[in-house]
């Protein structure tokens, strides 16, 4: 008999086996998910990652960055910042992104999504600051390990990077305030500017952020009287800020030198003292200054000193100009600046008064701000300051179409808020041999032109052309440019003038303009050189900013003027390209023409003159032909042979009568006997 089979029994164990197999799995699944990396039971246990939050770790040997990308915002952890006593970071962040069109109108697209109420009190905040959402605005909520990290926002498509700037809300206080960068992302295109990187402080991060554009503001012309110069009224009727100077620290922190006469206080300017530490910019007293910064105990005793001379008068606060200073190693100096700015605004700002910092930018610092090797670290004086004027390289090629005027503001405004920025422009023209740039007069500026000349001297008649040039140096004009290039015999360039002429001055203006920066430095206002009308444009200036509307830079002919003069008359002018001919034909008004040239700049105005020259009209009379005319006798009124001969008609003392006026023909019936005995005796003479 055949053993039969218990089926049950063998599907039991067959089922068993199966169930601790899965058993095992789920083991070793839930193993692995509670080991890192993934660590399940940490996050189960984070109500962090329960309520939203992203988490970011970043360890001292990661090589990679760290960062959190949403809507166009980057959070980014990076050592060595940023770094725990573990060697490990730790960010858990949180973001509520609510669109700028959205913002703008003061509510949330959903209740859910923010609270109504906070939104609108943020929006009106911005509003009554004239600030306009151009991104979204993010809602930030961060904890964690980590005392700082950076954050960036991408420029939406359309938006000008070197208009909108970063800013942050702090509810608390219901104040959106400027954010600075701490350095910046280059941009994929051409334009070198991308976005700008700022460093937040987890103790103090902002409850939203956005980038914005800001309303157009007055400018503020501020002007550098130096001691010699003179504080005319016109010059007080554009400036809005008097930066008297002639003060320098000495190496106990006290002021030595005086300011110069003739600024009144109380008037419709500020006037702010400048102290720098140089007489003239090419003799910088570095040392002192870095005496007193290294000093802590001189640093506050020079901080006293600046703020009793501050209050000392009506002043509204001080300028400082300490130039020269190198970033070392260790950045100390740096720190070191920017601990004195900071202590000396804490210090005026008790007294009512303003703090102005002025910072001169190498030619390398105006082409990279954040890899300079300077020790002025431009966010943090831009923090502390109340305005920020930036002196830019003489360098006249930074305003031309192709040049980095505009990367250098964007870049500005990325590290100072540009309602602070003060752009410094010069009113001189300015002389370029080689890479070399140096201010110079009008007069010495076309001095090479030389004078006007004829092309073949001497008198000329009545009709005769005229044809007058200049005599000086070959030169070559850039009408776009206003530039005038000078070349040796052999060709090769000797010198280039960009001429300070009204065109150049309002293109560099309306250029400033468009940046909506806070205002200009005018370092040469009361220097005799400065550009003609540069008072009138700069009036121009600010009353457009009034008016919402930027200066336009206008384009016209940079030409010689000829002006021909006969007596008292001005009897002809031309404007014509330099270089050419001028050719005039007098008439016979006068016996000379003066001839005089001028340069007429961009606006229709002129400047020195080049030359004059007088030419000989010369009017030839000719030598006319003599017609006998007859005499006549007195006795019996017929005309005579001669004034020579006598009448026989009369006594040989008759007096006889010479006339050039013809009398009438006389009838012949009216003659007596004696008459034609005397016209026989005539016509006989005559044959």
């Amino acid at each position: 008999m055949r053993p039969t089979t218990n089926r049950s029994a063998r599907g039991g164990v067959g089922c068993l086996i199966a169930l601790v197999a899965g058993l095992l799995l789920i083991g070793v699944i839930g193993v692995v998910l509670f080991l890192p990396p993934f660590s399940l039971g940490d996050k189960l246990n984070d109500p962090l990652s329960q309520s939203g939050f992203t988490v970011l770790t970043r360890s001292r040997t990661d090589t990679t960055d760290t960062a959190f990308k949403q809507d166009g915002l980057t959070i980014q952890l990076a050592p060595p910042k940023g770094m725990d006593s573990s060697g490990t970071s730790t960010l858990a962040i949180k973001v509520q992104p609510i669109a700028s069109d959205v913002f703008q109108a003061g509510f949330a697209a959903t209740p859910d999504a923010d609270d109504p109420v906070a939104l609108r009190t943020a929006h009106d905040a911005a509003a009554a600051r004239g600030l306009h959402a151009v991104s979204a605005i993010y809602r930030l909520q961060a904890r964690g390990s980590v005392p700082t990290f950076t954050l960036s926002i991408a420029a939406p498509a359309g938006v000008d990077r070197t208009q909108a700037d970063l800013y942050r809300y702090d509810s608390a206080a219901n104040r959106w305030s400027y954010l600075p960068a701490e350095s910046f992302v280059p941009s994929a295109d051409s334009s070198g500017i991308g976005d700008s990187v700022a460093l937040i402080q987890a103790a103090t991060i902002p409850d939203r952020v956005g980038l914005f554009i800001a309303s157009k503001t007055s400018p503020t012309v501020s002007a550098t009287i130096e001691i010699g110069q003179t504080m005319t009224p016109r010059i007080g009727t554009v400036a809005s800020v008097v930066h008297p100077a002639g003060l320098q620290p000495t190496a106990q922190g006290t002021l030595s030198g005086a300011l110069p006469a003739g600024i009144e206080l109380n008037r419709a300017y500020a006037v702010i003292p400048v102290i720098r530490n140089f007489r003239t910019p090419d003799a910088l007293d570095v040392a002192t200054v870095a005496t007193l910064l290294q000093d802590p105990s001189l640093r506050e005793a020079h901080i006293a000193q600046l703020v009793t001379f501050a209050t000392s008068k009506s002043y509204k606060g001080l300028a400082i100009d300490y130039r020269g200073l190198k970033a070392d190693p260790t950045h100390s100096l740096s720190d070191q600046f920017s601990a004195f700015i900071t202590s000396l605004a804490d210090h005026l700002h008790n007294a009512n008064l303003t703090l102005t910092v002025i910072v001169a930018l190498d030619d390398q610092a105006s082409r990279a701000p954040f890899d300079s090797t300077t020790a002025y670290d431009l966010p943090a004086i831009g923090m502390a300051a109340d305005s920020v004027e930036i002196i830019l390289p003489l360098d006249p090629r930074l305003y031309a179409p192709n040049g980095d005027l505009d990367h250098l503001l964007g870049w500005l405004s990325m590290a100072v808020n540009r309602a602070k920025l003060h752009i410094s422009m010069s009113l001189l023209s300015v002389q370029q041999t080689g890479e070399t740039f140096a201010p110079i007069s009008a007069a010495d500026a076309f001095a090479p032109l030389g004078t006007v000349a004829m092309q073949q001297p001497g008198a000329v008649l009545p009709g005769q052309p005229i044809a007058v040039s200049l005599n000086g140096m070959i030169t070559r004009f850039d009408v776009e440019q206003s530039t005038i290039t000078y070349f040796e015999a052999t060709g090769a360039i000797k010198s280039v003038i960009w001429v300070a002429t009204a065109d150049a001055l309002r293109g560099r203006l309306a250029r400033l303009s468009v940046a909506n920066v806070g205002g200009v430095l005018l370092t040469d206002i009361a220097d005799p050189n400065s550009a003609a009308d540069a008072l009138a444009i700069l009036s121009s200036y600010v009353n457009s900013s009034k008016t919402g509307q930027a200066v336009a830079a206008v384009s016209s002919p940079f030409a010689i003027l000829w002006t021909a003069q006969q007596g008292s008359s001005i009897v002809a002018t031309a404007l014509s390209a330099p270089g050419t001919p001028f050719v005039y034909k007098p008439d016979n008004r006068a016996n000379s023409v003066q001839i005089v040239a001028n340069l007429m700049n961009g606006g229709g105005n002129t400047q020195p003159t080049l030359g004059a020259l007088s030419v000989a009209v010369v009017s030839v009379t000719p030598t006319p032909s003599i017609t006998p005319t007859p005499s006549w006798c007195e006795a019996c009124g017929l005309p005579l042979p001669s004034p020579s001969m006598s009448c026989n008609a009369t006594s040989a003392s008759a007096k006889v009568i010479a006339t050039t006026t013809p009398l009438p023909a006389a009838s012949p019936s009216a003659f007596t006997t004696r008459g034609r005995f005397a016209a026989r005796m005539y016509a006989s003479a005559r044959e």
